[in-house]
Formats: C-alpha cells, sequence, structure tokens
C-alpha cells in the first residue's frame, strides 16, 4: 500500500463520494497492489466494486505471466546410429576429452541430448527429448546411476571440453554482428 494523491471529475449526473459535480477534486488516496490467482479475478473485481466508495473505482490488472523458459540444451539426431563404444569414442575425438559413462553397456545410440558444463541433474531434460545418451561436463554419481536406470546412458565430458566449443562459437557470431568491433575469446586452457 503506498498513499498519492488522486484527481478526477465527477461528471453532471454523478453522486460523488467526494467532491462536488463539474469541479476537479483532487484527494489524498491510498494506492492497494495485490496478487489475485487468475481463477478468483472476477470475483475480486466485484469485491473491490461493491465496497469501493467511489461509483466508478479506478483499478489495472497486470498479469504477472511467468516467462517462458528457453531450454538450456539442445537435443538431436547422429547420422547413424552408434554403439556405446563408438559413441564413447566419437565424444572424445570431437572433444578432445577422457569421457565417463553411465548407462547399459548394450545401448545403441541415434539421438543425444546436450548441456555443457555441470548440467547432470537434467537427465530428465534428455528423457523428454527421448534421447539414447546425455552428453554433460560434470555427472554427479546419483545422478548418474538415475538416468542409467532410467535406460539413458549419461556421459561426463569435461566440464571445459562442454562448454568452451559453444563460447568459440558465440564470439564468432559477435565478430560477425558487431564488427568492427574486437571480441576476444577466453579460453582458460591458455592459462600459465
Amino acid at each position: 500500500m503506498s498513499e498519492g494523491q488522486g484527481t478526477f471529475l465527477p461528471i453532471e449526473g454523478s453522486d460523488p463520494a467526494i467532491g462536488q459535480r463539474n469541479r476537479i477534486e483532487n484527494v489524498t488516496e491510498s494506492k492497494l497492489e495485490t496478487v489475485v490467482p487468475s481463477s478468483h479475478l472476477p470475483a475480486a473485481i466485484r469485491a473491490l466494486r461493491a465496497t469501493h466508495p467511489y461509483e466508478v473505482p479506478a483499478f489495472d490488472i497486470i498479469p504477472l505471466k511467468q516467462p517462458v523458459q528457453a531450454p538450456i540444451g539442445r537435443a538431436g539426431d547422429l547420422p547413424h546410429s552408434l554403439t556405446l563404444d563408438e559413441f564413447s569414442e566419437y565424444v572424445e575425438t570431437r572433444l578432445g576429452t577422457k569421457a565417463s559413462l553411465w548407462g547399459p553397456s548394450s545401448k545403441i545410440v541415434k539421438r543425444v541430448a546436450v548441456i555443457g558444463g555441470a548440467a547432470s541433474d537434467e537427465w530428465e531434460f534428455a528423457l523428454k527429448c527421448r534421447a539414447d545418451a546425455f552428453v554433460t561436463g560434470e555427472v554427479k554419481h546419483a545422478d548418474g546411476v538415475a538416468a542409467a536406470e532410467s535406460g539413458l546412458v549419461m556421459v561426463q565430458a569435461g566440464h571445459y571440453e562442454t562448454e568452451q566449443p559453444g563460447v568459440e562459437a558465440l564470439a564468432d557470431i559477435l565478430r560477425n554482428k558487431l564488427a568492427p568491433v574486437p571480441v576476444l575469446c577466453h579460453n582458460p586452457s591458455t592459462w600459465i
């Protein structure tokens, strides 16, 4: 609740609770803000109109919608199916890393979900995407076991190795969009 100055003009034919017809009024008013579930909004408006002293109370309805969540990960299909050993070798070769895997050794991998960094707690995202394998940077043991029990292969491929390719791709996009502004891409592997 906050105090403010209200200005209104009671028009001809009105019965103002404050002031006189055809005369601008300035009064101290209280502004009340509240959150009302959308299912209760009609009843709240009826209650406001029934109890407010003004003939036409001023009120605003501002919907508070949840922002649309953009998925942090991506999922897609490999050009052809791979055995688990082939997929592990593919990940290691493409990312220049040593991969650790949780999951059924007989699994054939065609659809893959990826989230860089430490995102093992997002393994259910991969299931929703109907992925056979989920590649991320770091895997908590409990997440790896839970994912494996669901039939999903969880692949730990290194925090740096799963994030840096995206950082470099973003730097390239920014270079193209912001030229001639120089865009530098930090590479932690070059630290001394």
